[in-house]
């Protein structure tokens, strides 16, 4: 696969198993209440999951689709900031109102795609999104 669609099946595959699993969301949240757990989290998360979307990064970046100069450094920064919204204050509200959803969503789509220099219509975190955007 090129480095879009595995970038695309990433995201999505992390979706689906978060989509699924909304009581685990919640308690996942209420276990990063402790300032231990959630740097364990966080770094754990980060280390499994950044190699991997670093090779992706690079490989968009030698096929030309993205623009990132520093791409294990971006798949880094990236990870975390998906990793550490159950560290957000309204990360229950996320959860729980559908609007709030979509505009985090759609903030995520945004802050991802101009971190690798593509459209953010280059591409969906849910299906949901793609939907609305046909």
């Amino acid at each position: 696969l090129g480095a879009l669609e595995k970038f695309k099946l990433f995201m999505s595959k992390k979706s689906e198993y978060q989509s699924t699993k909304i009581e685990y969301a919640s308690l996942l949240a209420n276990i990063l209440q402790s300032d231990v757990s959630q740097y364990k989290y966080t770094t754990l998360t980060g280390q499994k999951m950044a190699e991997l979307f670093a090779k992706i990064i690079e490989q968009g970046v030698q096929e030309g689709v993205f623009d990132v100069d520093y791409p294990r450094e971006t798949a880094d920064i990236l990870i975390r900031a998906v990793t550490s919204v159950v560290q957000s204050a309204s990360y229950e509200e996320y959860l729980n109102n559908a609007a709030k959803h979509r505009q985090y969503l759609m903030s995520l789509r945004n802050v991802i795609a101009r971190t690798l220099g593509i459209s953010s219509k280059d591409f969906a975190i849910y299906d949901e999104d793609i939907e609305n955007n046909n």
